[in-house]
């Protein structure tokens, strides 16, 4: 099963671990079913700012992640 932008209706919060505004994204810890996942939010950010880095910035995590998908408790 895939967390994805689908299931945001499914999704509960347990925790923000940090708030948005400006340049930062906001981060939650929600809980999809019996899966723990950490979500980045970028619409509260200044708009031009999610236009335009986000999804670079967005890109560049991914692939750091996939890079230490082989270590124990990364998941990609």
């Amino acid at each position: 099963m895939s967390i994805a932008a689908d299931n945001i209706d499914r999704w509960t919060v347990v925790d923000t671990l940090r708030e948005g505004g400006g340049t930062r994204a906001r981060v939650l810890k929600v809980k999809l079913g019996d899966r723990d996942a950490v979500l980045k939010d970028h619409a509260g950010c200044d708009p031009l700012f999610s236009m335009l880095l986000g999804p670079i910035l967005a890109r560049r995590e991914s692939k750091a992640l996939k890079c230490l998908s082989s270590v124990d408790g990364v998941r990609y």
